[in-house]
């Protein structure tokens, strides 16, 4: 157990340190290279800035670009425009969440843009090191090797798209979501991987084809039990007809 822990807070520590350098980097690059006009949503900035509003662009204005744009504009304003329905409402939600509560002393220092990019940055600081947390559970759960699974976290820190994954962007809550729902399936738990597939259905689009994990789980659970009562009939017979039931109950639900 001991190992374990060990394991586990050092992936703790390289997923925080991971932001950490991502961070700087953008610092860096944001202000050694100019800034490519798009053309695309990019709404004018009607707050009054204060000192503490330059020094939260200064450190983090490189992440408000792109699709961040969108998400941020969703959190402070809603769905005001058409080309924002996109963008799904969770990340948002979550941001603006964190802005009004644990952020809220700042409001008195910076204006509302500031205080939702600096919320969002810190939220997905949070999701990503407790995804890499929960993946490294369940790397450990199906391959059963703790220097793979180490591994495998720590090449989930340092994945190309990792800047996606501290801009203000929905796919740190998406993997989390994904994540903990598999972890939930492994330990036979039905109920929370569906409600934790539904949530990540929230946050991103193809949140929906997480639903085909509880398929595969359930085929291969009944095929596994059929196998059993073709080699001893007189055992796993109840099993078999609580899968089955369920096996016609989803079918059904999707029939209609």
């Amino acid at each position: 157990m001991g190992g374990n822990e060990d394991r586990l807070k050092s992936i703790r520590s390289f997923a925080l340190q991971s932001r950490l350098f991502i961070a700087v980097i953008q610092v860096f690059f944001n202000y050694l290279i100019p800034d490519h006009d798009a053309k695309v949503f990019n709404p004018p900035t009607i707050h009054r800035s204060s000192a503490a509003d330059h020094v939260v662009v200064f450190l983090l204005g490189g992440f408000r670009r792109w699709d961040a744009i969108y998400f941020l504009h969703v959190a402070e304003y809603g769905y005001t425009y058409e080309n924002t329905l996109v963008f799904f409402p969770l990340f948002p939600f979550l941001t603006r969440i964190m802005a009004n509560t644990i952020l809220l002393p700042l409001h008195f220092i910076m204006n509302y843009s500031s205080c939702l990019l600096l919320a969002a940055f810190l939220l997905n600081l949070v999701l990503f090191v407790t995804s890499a947390d929960i993946l490294f559970r369940l790397s450990r759960r199906v391959i059963v090797s703790d220097i793979i699974s180490f591994r495998a976290a720590q090449l989930y820190c340092v994945n190309p798209a990792s800047i996606f994954f501290s801009a203000p962007y929905s796919e740190t809550t998406f993997a989390l979501l994904t994540f903990s729902g598999l972890l939930s399936l492994e330990t036979n738990n039905l109920t929370g991987c569906a409600v934790l597939f539904g949530a990540s259905s929230l946050a991103r689009s193809n949140g929906l084809v997480n639903c085909a994990f509880i398929w595969y789980k359930i085929v291969k659970d009944f095929l596994k039990d059929m196998l059993c009562i073709m080699k001893s009939p007189q055992k796993n017979l109840l099993g078999t007809g609580k899968r089955l039931t369920m096996f016609h109950t989803m079918l059904g639900n999707c029939m209609e």
